[in-house]
């Protein structure tokens, strides 16, 4: 009996810490969503901290020419896609492209750009680290500035979930 008890004392215990993780984990997703929606709603400056993205300029150049190139034809989800920017001149290169972001804000913001500038990409608003997509939807998944915002052991696990078998993701990260 007191191997039951112990037995069921550390199933409760493990319960009870899941469900604290989840709870940390909708607030954390939620502050996120409000920051992100604050953000793209005053036209998606990252105000004092600018400056550390600006540096990344080389690094940036060569992301986008690479995700270019590799572009045509090619399925490319972007993870924390914004405005849309990236997504878009994905699309100009012939890519089938996908954005996702936490922000609702951003995402009709991405599709309006896109229906502006009469190019084809979809754009949702998602939780990157348990996407709606079936298995190996995609080519290529990238993202710039954006897994310092995840849980990056859910994302990479979902990262590689999504990916076809010859697939890859191409993410820059600001200083790193």
């Amino acid at each position: 009996i007191d191997r039951v008890a112990r037995d069921h004392a550390r199933l409760y215990e493990s319960i009870l810490q899941r469900e604290v993780t989840m709870n940390d984990d909708r607030e954390r997703k939620s502050r996120e969503k409000r920051l992100q929606d604050e953000r793209f709603s005053a036209g998606g400056s990252r105000g004092k901290v600018d400056g550390a993205y600006a540096i990344t300029g080389a690094s940036h150049g060569y992301y986008k020419r690479r995700l270019a190139d590799d572009a045509p034809g090619k399925r490319l989800l972007e993870i924390g896609c914004g405005l849309g920017e990236s997504a878009l001149e994905l699309s100009k290169a012939g890519g089938i492209v996908t954005g996702i972001d936490l922000s609702d804000v951003a995402v009709v913001a991405a599709r309006e750009k896109a229906r502006e500038r009469n190019l084809v990409a979809t754009f949702e608003a998602m939780d990157a680290e348990k996407t709606s997509f079936p298995d190996q939807s995609f080519d290529v998944i990238c993202g710039g500035a954006i897994l310092h915002h995840l849980d990056t052991e859910r994302a990479y696990r979902e990262v590689a979930r999504l990916l076809a078998p010859d697939g890859y993701g191409l993410f820059l990260e600001p200083l790193g």
